[in-house]
């Protein structure tokens, strides 16, 4: 089954209405359900990133073993 992924500024401008929405609500199980969404959305594009890293220091290893040089 093929995931739909959401671009990282998609990503980020959903963080930042949630936290305008959990700033306007006064219910607490509403502010619950907002700040587990927001940091379920923060990890995922943490992961993102650290993914990217991983997947660069790998590229920059396969030129090197290569004799490509910068």
């Amino acid at each position: 089954m093929s995931e739909h992924i959401l671009p990282n500024c998609i990503l980020r401008a959903t963080v930042d209405g949630y936290k305008r929405l959990y700033n306007a609500t006064d219910s607490v199980e509403e502010r619950l359900s907002l700040w587990r969404k927001e940091a379920r959305l923060k990890a995922e594009m943490e992961k993102r990133v650290w993914k990217n890293d991983e997947q660069n220091r790998n590229y920059a290893r396969a030129l090197l073993k290569s004799g490509v040089r910068p």
